[in-house]
């Protein structure tokens, strides 16, 4: 996992320097191509570099507790080392997650439909409180929603909602 972690940041940084040459500035497909591949690969990066940090500070925690013989300091040291393990255990954690591979699908549009189908009047008040949470819990996620199609009811339901 640390070599694959260790290349994803070096093209992390590869992508920087890209970036910050003159030429690629002015070619617009190119500069977005890397925005893009650069902003999948920065949440791992960031984690990374958290998790390389806290693995410093527990090695010198480790370190300095060798050496330590006042017991104040010694329990100190001994909190820094559980609070460094508990971070590096964490993020690494959230590294396994972050590095799974991507669905394709994941940044693609859905389209839902909804019917009322069998049951009159209650099916379609029903599919309006369906359309009703699906709505709000897209809106949560900050997603854009369009309907395209909707056959209403006379009592506030849908027979059909796309």
């Amino acid at each position: 996992m640390i070599d694959r972690l260790e290349s994803i940041a070096r093209r992390y940084r590869e992508i920087e320097a890209e970036m910050a040459r003159p030429e690629v500035a002015t070619d617009h497909e190119k500069l977005t191509r890397l925005a893009r591949e650069q902003r999948t690969l920065r949440e791992i990066v960031e984690a990374y570099e958290g998790y390389r940090h806290a693995r410093n500070e527990l090695d010198s925690a480790r370190e300095l507790l060798k050496h330590e013989k006042d017991s104040e300091m010694q329990e100190y040291l001994r909190s820094e080392e559980r609070r460094a393990s508990e971070q590096m255990a964490q993020l690494d954690e959230r590294l396994k997650v972050l590095l799974l591979p991507k669905d394709p699908n994941d940044d693609r549009d859905v389209v839902v439909e909804i019917q009322g189908a069998e049951g009159g009047d209650e099916a379609a008040l029903f599919a309006a409180d369906l359309f009703r949470m699906y709505t709000r819990w897209a809106e949560k996620k900050g997603w854009k929603i369009e309907v395209v199609e909707a056959a209403p009811t006379g009592i506030g339901g849908y027979d059909k909602i796309t």
